[in-house]
């Protein structure tokens, strides 16, 4: 996370619509969502998290299939 913007990358072999989702430490609370196109080989996406209190978050993505993935994020700022 630089400058309240959370950048990720991920590659497909093929376009999917995915769902990301983040969560709050505890994992209950759903404090960010969307849902976009992947397109073959490499997808940059945004989100800004400025409105996020400092702490670790969970991210999530989901494709139609419901397969997921899962990463802890850290926001901190100086």
């Amino acid at each position: 996370v630089t400058d309240d913007i959370f950048v990720f990358s991920l590659k497909t072999k093929k376009q999917k619509e995915l769902t990301m989702k983040l969560f709050d430490e505890e994992g209950y609370e759903l404090v960010g969502h969307r849902t976009f196109n992947a397109e073959k080989g490499s997808t940059y996406r945004a989100l800004n998290v400025e409105t996020l209190n400092d702490g670790t978050y969970t991210f999530e993505l989901t494709d139609k299939m419901g397969r997921s993935s899962k990463k802890k994020i850290s926001v901190k700022r100086k």
